[in-house]
């Protein structure tokens, strides 16, 4: 009989990148980093993956932000490094989440995982706390997630702190508004994920990525 260990994992990013992105208007929430299941699963590729949000070398999230940001800045010679112990790495994801005015959380805090990385893989998950803050912040006025899975649970987040969604969604753009008033209101972006899982191209992605966050970011 085939025993399986269960792993719990603790999402050691989100404290800092909650204190570094407050006040900047788009956030990008996924699920949990499949890089820290990884590490639990000892399945690194410490040479290449970065100690990070969507930090697997396989993961084509830093890529499409690369992109992005080399057009807006004409900067073509843009890079960033990589490698697990690599603090530079590190360092390079989180200026260029500033300079895109990006901030990056996800929506569990912590799960529990058998070793799988996907979002049906996540078991016993707990929601994390800065959620309502990043949502009451004033300066927050987007929310892109980066799969359909994550935009459920965003969703129910957002009503459970009393938004209520408007009528009509057109590009997988859904406007809220708060019960308080019209006056504050949030749009839910739904992203393709970035993970390899996804059968889309990498020009594909970074052409969706960049008509539906391109109101938000600028350099």
């Amino acid at each position: 009989m085939v025993e399986f260990f269960m792993f719990t994992l603790f999402h050691r990013y989100l404290q800092g990148a909650y204190q570094e992105g407050l006040g900047r208007p788009c956030w990008i929430i996924g699920t949990f980093p499949s890089i820290l299941i990884r590490e639990a699963a000892g399945t690194l590729q410490r040479d290449r993956d970065v100690d990070y949000f969507y930090g697997s070398v396989q993961n084509r999230f830093w890529a499409i932000l690369v992109q992005l940001y080399k057009e807006q800045t004409g900067d073509h010679a843009f890079s960033l490094s990589r490698g697990w112990q690599n603090r530079k790495a590190i360092e390079e994801r989180r200026a260029l989440l500033a300079a895109l005015r990006l901030g990056i959380s996800d929506v569990y805090e912590e799960v529990q995982s058998e070793g799988g990385s996907s979002d049906g893989d996540l078991c016993n998950p707990r929601i994390s706390p800065y959620l309502p803050a990043i949502f009451q912040h004033p300066e927050t006025i987007a929310l892109a997630a980066t799969s359909l899975y994550a935009a459920r649970i965003i969703h129910k987040a957002l009503l459970a702190e009393g938004y209520f969604p408007l009528p009509q969604a057109q590009n997988r753009q859904q406007r809220c508004y708060h019960r308080t008033g019209l006056e504050k209101t949030m749009t839910l972006v739904t992203l393709p994920s970035p993970s390899p899982r996804n059968r889309k191209s990498l020009t594909q992605l970074i052409g969706e990525y960049r008509e539906r966050l391109s109101h938000y970011i600028k350099t």
